[in-house]
């Protein structure tokens, strides 16, 4: 065994054990670094008593604004970012060759941040996000090795809660962390008096409750011994079964599909026509009044160029549909092609429930349907499944007032529950169909 792991091959190590975080920005450039060195890249993680999706409601933005609408996801539970600080914060001064240590005055937010760079992947698509990256590019044979997991929190401590003021802070911590990413304030700085009020904070909690947090983690010792097992069954497996690497310049069985790698977004594609119909329908009504008092004076229906389009673009939405899916979020471009593959060019219906709008944006609230019937080569009808949409608002954007983003329509539910956007229900549902489409990084619609 020993001999395995030290054995070389053109005179490089058979394995090269990086003890380094690489978190996802790093993940295209280690990929590119196994490329280069025609290496298999073996993934190490913590086992599922860390791996556990965080779901946080809320942002604290720069100014201090607390913005309640937001909802952001990790792979990894607040235990683990408390023992992770602690750590960080039990280093001895000069110690770390980043400087990441108690001496340096921001080194909790700094630990924030990094966890942070996980955002919107969760415990279950970590891996798959990871693969994705990796063989886009140019890592080969990502999928060969089963990922190593070691032990990270005591059997005895995994089903023990945090002090509550500690859970509360790290919360709060990664909520000014949001906050302060969504302003593209990204440098954690020591000059920055909210984040030094912060990190004061996070300290003087962690250490009231040091000893309860350092209790959670298992030693280093049982660590390795959990370690160095897998590490000897990965390269055994591949002793035994595994591929010939081609050499550069040779077709790779494992080359990555390069129309899938272009896959941005899947998403169901609603007549711009069908929505506009129902607009005018609601707008000789009278019920959406107070909207199109709002949107028509802020749009171009006075254009001579668009006086035949009642909603003209570009403040009603010309390419109206329903985003089902992102790369990169929860599933990656590959696995968007496997579950959508069968569904592209197929119709699909969508019922209106509703018509939500504020002063800057105005959505259709949709329920699409679970299944659909498709037509087999031999002729005959299959019906379907429909995945869900990944988003938890489901819906047709309409109307962004000028200036602004579309993606802010998410925010409408809750706008309206805060009494700062209208909601008018469409008794009955209204159904129209929709189109599954892939789009790619240039916002084309594309064939898988």
């Amino acid at each position: 065994a020993n001999q395995l792991l030290t054995e070389e091959v053109d005179g490089r190590p058979l394995l090269f054990i990086a003890d380094k975080n690489t978190p996802p920005p790093s993940w295209p450039k280690l990929g590119q670094i196994c490329s280069d060195s025609r290496a298999i890249p073996l993934v190490v993680l913590p086992d599922s008593s860390a791996l556990q999706t965080t779901t946080i409601e809320g942002s604290i933005n720069p100014d201090g604004v607390f913005e309640s609408y937001h909802s952001h996801f990790y792979p990894f539970s607040l235990k683990y970012l408390a023992l992770s600080l602690m750590r960080v914060l039990n280093r001895p001064a000069g110690k770390h060759a980043g400087k990441l240590d108690h001496a340096m005055p921001v080194a909790c937010m700094i630990v924030v941040q990094f966890y942070s760079f996980y955002r919107y992947l969760s415990a279950d698509t970590l891996v798959e996000n990871l693969v994705a990256k990796l063989e886009d590019s140019g890592a080969t044979a990502t999928t060969l090795l089963e990922p190593v997991e070691v032990p990270f929190l005591k059997l005895s401590e995994q089903d023990q809660q945090l002090p509550e003021e500690l859970e509360k802070l790290l919360i709060e911590s990664l909520q000014l962390r949001h906050g302060y990413d969504a302003k593209k304030k990204v440098k954690v700085s020591d000059k920055d008096q909210k984040m030094l009020e912060m990190e004061t904070r996070l300290r003087a909690c962690l250490h009231t409750h040091q000893d309860a947090i350092q209790n959670l983690g298992v030693g280093l010792d049982d660590c390795r011994q959990s370690l160095n097992p897998q590490l000897l069954d990965r390269v055994m497996s591949l002793r035994n079964s595994g591929p010939t690497l081609e050499s550069p310049g040779e077709e790779s069985s494992f080359t990555w599909n390069e129309a899938v790698k272009q896959i941005k977004l899947v998403s169901l594609d609603v007549d711009r026509s069908e929505v506009h119909n129902l607009l005018q329908t609601y707008h000789r009504s009278g019920l959406l009044k107070d909207f199109f008092e709002t949107a028509l004076p802020l749009s171009s229906a006075n254009s001579d160029a668009v006086r035949d389009d009642p909603y003209p673009p570009p403040e009603f939405i010309a390419n109206t549909h329903v985003t089902m899916a992102f790369a990169g979020r929860m599933l990656s471009a590959k696995s968007l092609a496997s579950k959508f593959h069968k569904l592209q060019g197929c119709k699909v219906a969508v019922a209106v429930t509703s018509f939500l709008w504020s002063p800057t944006h105005a959505a259709l609230a949709v329920k699409v349907s679970p299944t659909t019937t498709v037509t087999m080569p031999d002729g005959s009808l299959e019906q379907i499944p429909v995945p869900e949409c990944e988003n938890s608002f489901s819906h047709v954007t309409v109307w962004c007032a000028p200036g602004a983003q579309a993606f802010l329509s998410n925010r409408l539910p809750a706008l309206v529950d805060s009494g700062e956007a209208m909601c008018v229900n469409i008794d009955p549902e209204v159904t129209m169909m929709g189109t599954i489409r892939f789009w790619n990084q240039q916002n084309q619609p594309i064939q898988i």
